[in-house]
């Protein structure tokens, strides 16, 4: 599995420093939504939640592509989850 990691963070890195301008055409575009979903889900599995970010942060598509991924699981303790749901009426406090 680190095999795959080490591909996807120098897909990461490519994807981040070495993009072009707001001008050109990005080519993160033509990369298939099939093979960047597989290594967002692979990074998920991996809980490389950095790597994830710096690939979602290289354009408007792989925002919207990574977000998803990034979000899925959200990890709060027992406090801020109480602080979280207080805030509701329907909560009993």
């Amino acid at each position: 599995m680190s095999s795959i990691l080490d591909g996807v963070q120098l897909l990461a890195f490519i994807m981040k420093d070495h993009a072009p301008k707001k001008r050109e055409s990005s080519w993160t575009c033509r990369l298939p939504v099939e093979l960047l979903s597989i290594v967002l889900e692979y990074l998920t599995e991996d809980k490389a939640l950095g790597t994830l970010a710096v690939i979602q942060s290289t354009s408007r598509a792989t925002y919207t592509i990574a977000t998803p991924y990034l979000y899925r699981n959200i990890i709060m303790s027992l406090s801020q989850a109480f602080d979280l749901l207080s805030q509701f009426d329907e909560f009993p406090r």
